[in-house]
């Protein structure tokens, strides 16, 4: 008799046989596989039944989905590795790019060319019935042909071969890197030109003969710095959209770096690309105060606080603050000679990982002219004195900040997030994350670019009374 299992030939009990014949069920030649079988004839019913216990005990399906068991995992994350996720510990990241670098010789899995061949077969086999133009990406000599008919004596962009053809921009790159073709289109630009913008800015701010360490490997290794003053503890890099996009570095890029560096007690400033472009005074004003460079200084016990209007503080947001504009329920002001020169808005947390909190601060930013000594503090002992809150909460953007004005109001930091993301469309521009024009931003060749995640920073005012 065969095994309806394993298909191994073999001589049943005669106790299991009869078992068997008054079940209806065909014997096995071993427990292991009447298990397997067991399994193959019930299975949908086990796990409905698996579902129907977890519903019952805990309330949901998987173990996964229980919020008790999902914060007990982020304290044992957080008590061995110090940070919520795996993902987000340096250890953890190092010890999985040398373990698969000793595995296959690459950093990352989707570096090996097994897996980029296999994830471009199964891209080229789904969407090559929707798209005829997918077949350009046959081969090296289709895809060549396609260039020199359709963009005659020039080398045309991937974002242009991208519009023409109807194919998703990244899918075009990772095959102009597997045919080999990348000879036959324009690059993008190099991005030293605003880099040297930068650089100049700073050379210019400092006295003279201050020591500017360029594109150094000895500070954070194997990472480079683009520029270090180490008499100030400030580094900065200027990171262009293309080539600091997904296309080019991974998720956790920017993040380690940061992490990196303020282990050495050093803060690292990203300047990306748009932001150098769209908002070049307030990243110059960012550079100003990160530098100590004196500007016009204003003493908080000089000043007033006030409430102020919608209109007031949005257009001093949209001229003041990098993220822009942002609603909130509690505004202040801070005046000096009834002139605005400091703001700080307060409304309940907008995320859901700010839930357990009761406010969260919105936004905070002095006016790009001047330096307000103790603005912070001043406007959110107003706040607390006059709303009474349980707890506040606010996200520092990790990318450019430490945290510090925080920790000097009282607020102690209490977690890393994950990295977040904008959306960067070569020759059309950078978007806001924005899940309902995923799909619309993919399709006109998107790509995203990381940051560094936030500094999540918490006070709260019942445990401290």
């Amino acid at each position: 008799m065969l095994c309806p299992v394993c298909n191994k030939d073999f001589t049943p009990n005669s106790v299991i046989l009869k078992r068997c014949i008054k079940s209806n069920k065909q014997p096995c030649c071993s427990r292991a596989c009447g298990i397997k079988y067991s399994y193959i004839l019930n299975g949908e019913n086990v796990k409905q039944q698996r579902k129907n216990t977890m519903v019952s005990r805990y309330g949901v399906e998987h173990a996964a989905q229980s919020k008790d068991i999902q914060n007990k995992t982020k304290s044992t994350n957080l008590k061995n590795l110090g940070v919520e996720y795996p993902t987000q510990s340096i250890t953890v990241i190092e010890k999985r790019k040398i373990n698969t670098l000793n595995a296959y010789g690459v950093e990352h899995t989707l570096q090996r060319n097994d897996v980029i061949n296999k994830r471009l077969n199964t891209v080229f086999n789904k969407c090559c019935e929707d798209n005829p133009n997918f077949k350009i990406l046959r081969s090296r000599e289709s895809f060549i042909e396609y260039i020199i008919s359709n963009f005659t004596n020039r080398k045309p962009l991937i974002i242009e071969i991208a519009a023409l053809s109807k194919i998703n921009y990244s899918t075009i790159n990772l095959y102009v890197n597997k045919l080999q073709v990348r000879d036959y289109i324009c690059d993008h630009v190099n991005s030293s030109l605003c880099e040297k913008e930068i650089l100049d800015y700073i050379k210019s701010i400092l006295p003279l003969g201050t020591d500017i360490i360029e594109n150094t490997k000895a500070v954070i290794s194997p990472y480079e710095l683009d520029i270090y003053i180490p008499s100030k503890n400030i580094a900065f890099e200027y990171n262009g959209n293309y080539w600091h996009s997904e296309i080019n570095k991974n998720k956790e890029y920017h993040q380690i770096k940061s992490i990196l560096c303020e282990k050495k007690h050093i803060r690292l400033i990203h300047i990306f690309e748009h932001e150098w472009v769209e908002k070049k005074s307030l990243i110059k004003s960012l550079i100003n105060e990160s530098l100590n460079i004196d500007t016009n200084k204003i003493y908080a016990r000089k000043c007033e606080v006030k409430e102020i209007d919608n209109k007031t503080y949005s257009d001093f947001c949209i001229k003041n603050h990098l993220q822009g504009y942002a609603p909130a329920k509690i505004k202040l002001g801070l005046f000096y000679q009834n002139e605005l020169v400091q703001l700080m808005s307060f409304s309940t947390p907008r995320y859901k990982q700010g839930v357990k909190y009761e406010w969260e601060i919105i936004r905070g930013c002095p006016g790009s002219l001047s330096r307000v000594i103790g603005g912070v503090g001043k406007l959110f002992k107003h706040f607390v004195r006059h709303y009474k809150p349980k707890s506040v909460m606010s996200y520092c953007d990790f990318a450019k900040f430490n945290g510090i004005s925080y920790e000097k109001i009282g607020m102690k930091y209490e977690k890393l997030t994950v990295p977040g993301f904008k959306w960067y469309i070569p020759e059309v521009g950078v978007f806001n994350r924005d899940p309902y024009k995923r799909k619309q931003y993919m399709d006109q060749g998107g790509v995203r670019i990381y940051d560094s995640g936030s500094k999540v920073f918490a006070v709260y005012f019942d445990e401290a009374s």
